[in-house]
């Protein structure tokens, strides 16, 4: 036990350890890759618009995952989803984290999804 006398540093802070230390984790674990691709110029001509602003999350996922199904029949390129990105961000963390390419994969539809900004996402088909 630490005498609060004698020595209040190391009672205050305990036993000062270095990053050097052995027993330190010294791996990093980071994200392997995302899908989406940010900062890039996407062209959106020809694409289907999808608003989704005033939905509700389950109302928006019904809509976009139908509107991606239809355009690989209906011969478009891709959806272009105008989520919005100061009234709430769910739909948006949705269609770009992950979950969205999850739902399309289990109907066999390869997907893009890029970030047109803030409040646009596109999702083009492979």
């Amino acid at each position: 036990m630490v005498d609060r006398r004698r020595d209040l540093t190391r009672h205050l802070n305990g036993r000062r350890r270095t990053n050097d230390s052995a027993k330190r984790n010294p791996q990093r674990h980071g994200t392997a890759g995302s899908p989406t691709t940010w900062g890039a110029k996407v062209d959106t001509t020809g694409f289907k618009t999808r608003d989704v602003h005033m939905m509700s999350l389950n109302d928006a996922k019904r809509y976009i995952v139908d509107d991606v199904r239809d355009a690989r029949t209906d011969d478009v390129p891709g959806v272009l989803v105008c989520h919005g990105y100061q009234g709430g961000t769910v739909i948006r963390e949705w269609v770009r984290n992950g979950s969205l390419e999850q739902a399309l994969n289990a109907y066999n539809l390869n997907v893009r999804i890029m970030a047109v900004d803030q409040g646009n996402t596109a999702i083009r088909l492979v």
